[in-house]
């Protein structure tokens, strides 16, 4: 997840639906459906220091590096 203050964080708690597809018109089924979190908090954990790596595998089990050793690998660089 970008950050707006370039960091990596991961949020716990209540998704926003409007991120996903549809979301913003999705009933509460749909949205449970698309695993959309509902929950009254929502809460923000930073994660990232200049040692930081981040990869992501995809449904189809494709790597993808984000970022390494703090910064963000374009395009996901948010200068």
């Amino acid at each position: 997840m970008l950050d707006e203050n370039k960091r990596c964080h991961i949020a716990v708690g209540d998704a926003y639906e409007a991120c996903l597809e549809g979301g913003a018109t999705a009933s509460d089924e749909e949205l449970e459906a698309l695993g959309c979190n509902n929950s009254v908090k929502h809460h923000d954990m930073m994660i990232s220091d200049k040692t930081t790596s981040l990869v992501a595998i995809g449904y189809d089990g494709k790597k993808t590096q984000l970022m390494e050793k703090g910064h963000w690998l374009s395009p996901y660089d948010c200068k």
